[in-house]
């Protein structure tokens, strides 16, 4: 392999990836928030992350109704397990959907 080509391999692997740097920031605030049990606040953090406008307004009044009454109603939890099966996978948990 020649040098310029042995240096563009180098610089390409060795380039700073915003997006893989990001979703590692992510993966510690999720999980922090896993070792304090707040749940809901990972779901609403992946679907901020990842999610559409209709799935935030959705987490955020969940985290809102828990913050209320003490407790995650049944459709809250289903919210955050959807979140956590839709999203998950791009902060290095699980697979895509599973």
């Amino acid at each position: 392999m020649n040098t310029l080509v042995q240096n563009q391999l180098f610089e390409n692997t060795t380039r700073a990836n915003p997006v893989a740097d990001e979703n590692k920031k992510l993966r510690r605030r999720f999980d922090r928030n896993e070792n304090i049990n707040n749940h809901a606040e990972n779901a609403l953090l992946l679907a901020t992350a990842f999610g559409t406008k209709a799935e935030i307004a959705e987490g955020q009044r969940f985290v809102a109704e828990r913050d209320q009454n003490g407790y995650l109603s049944d459709e809250g939890w289903q919210y955050q397990c959807a979140m956590n099966k839709k999203y998950s996978h791009h902060i290095g948990y699980g697979t895509p959907g599973k």
